[in-house]
């Protein structure tokens, strides 16, 4: 069975860089896809971002592309409705030979007067597949694979910049850091291509290693998007007191 790998020029994407197996009558099929994330700005030249889609298998690789809106409530948890105003995605529907890459051209067509960024989605999911053979007298049936994959874009100018506010930190031996953040610019904050500090009642302060940072399920916070709570792991804080503040800079 071979592998089927999604590259990512990211390593954050909310669990989006996925290596997964399915078996298709008998045989396996594979494909990748990249960029998985992409920032683009609201118009002009820069609203388009180009999706690339190569199938590594030995068979013609049929895939639907379809536009998203992505939203977050309170507890991180991601919503990912259906677009079809503001998405423009040319071809919809592709058919890839074995070995071929087929060059996939999204733009964003909403307003381009945004005060606030957005994060929208392209989802890539296979179409469904004959399996049994017409001519030896089997019933040719419709399957259809459930493995999707998702293709997230910012969408904010090149001055936007996220800002998040944080509140409401709790502290304990087992969970490390619970606190609260909120985004009050007008950026998508990338939670784990920020640099975050934490500091003590006596000031010192330490640089939290990414690996330390659980983001939940989703590793952005959209600008306007609810209040949620996330953590720092216990090891962060070994050296430290009472952690009193927590900064989050970001560093692209």
């Amino acid at each position: 069975m071979k592998s089927l790998k999604v590259m990512s020029r990211r390593s954050f994407v909310l669990g989006l860089v996925l290596s997964a197996m399915f078996i298709l009558s008998g045989r396996a099929a594979a494909y990748s896809v990249e960029p998985m994330i992409k920032t683009i700005e609201p118009d002009g030249n820069g609203s388009i971002m180009k999706l690339t889609i190569t199938n590594t298998d030995s068979s013609a690789l049929a895939l639907e592309l379809s536009g998203l809106r992505v939203t977050t409530d309170e507890d991180g948890v991601v919503s990912r409705e259906e677009e079809y105003e503001d998405l423009m995605i040319f071809p919809m529907q592709t058919s890839i030979p074995p070995g071929r890459s087929q060059v996939v051209q999204v733009r964003y067509v909403g307003d381009q007067n945004l005060d606030v960024g957005r994060v929208y989605a392209v989802k890539i999911e296979q179409l469904p597949v004959a399996v049994g053979s017409k001519a030896s007298g089997d019933v040719t049936s419709q399957v259809k694979i459930g493995l999707s994959f998702f293709s997230h874009i910012l969408v904010q100018t090149q001055t936007a910049k996220p800002d998040l506010l944080i509140s409401s930190i709790e502290q304990s031996l087992e969970n490390g850091l619970d606190f609260s953040i909120e985004n009050v610019g007008q950026g998508t904050a990338l939670l784990k291509e920020m640099q975050w500090t934490i500091s003590d009642e006596d000031n010192k302060t330490k640089t939290v290693a990414i690996e330390s940072l659980d983001t939940g399920t989703f590793g952005a916070q959209i600008p306007s998007a609810p209040k949620r709570t996330m953590k720092i792991k216990p090891d962060a804080l070994e050296g430290l007191g009472k952690i009193e503040k927590i900064v989050a800079v970001e560093l692209r």
